[in-house]
């Protein structure tokens, strides 16, 4: 979940993890993404933070990385923060790193032969 640390996003984590989706907070400022963490873990959900700045093409290949080490890729990305279409292309790009990794883990668990 991009941008969680207050509003939408903040609400989108809380019910995710309160119907038992493992779920990944991500925020650009640190303190505040384990903030919101932590305010969601005394509710009793499990949910884990990470740092992302989405316009960043190195701060999402950290991100993509550590999902794919972590757990093994994701199956879903929502992204609640809204972009400057001046850098659009940019985010574009740096979220089809992060893209990438889903597909990767989509393609290992998927037999085309059954």
């Amino acid at each position: 979940m991009t941008g969680a640390n207050k509003g939408l996003g903040f609400e989108l984590t809380r019910q995710l993890a309160k119907h038992g989706l493992t779920t990944v907070l991500t925020a650009r400022d640190e303190s505040r993404g384990k903030a919101a963490v932590e305010a969601l873990k005394s509710e009793g959900l499990d949910v884990t933070f990470h740092p992302l700045d989405v316009h960043s093409d190195e701060s999402a290949r950290v991100l993509a990385q550590w999902l794919k080490q972590t757990y093994g890729g994701f199956d879903i990305l929502v992204r609640t923060h809204s972009t400057n279409p001046l850098n659009c292309h940019r985010h574009l790009q740096s979220l089809s790193l992060i893209l990438q990794v889903s597909v990767e883990r989509q393609s290992s668990q998927v037999d085309p032969c059954k």
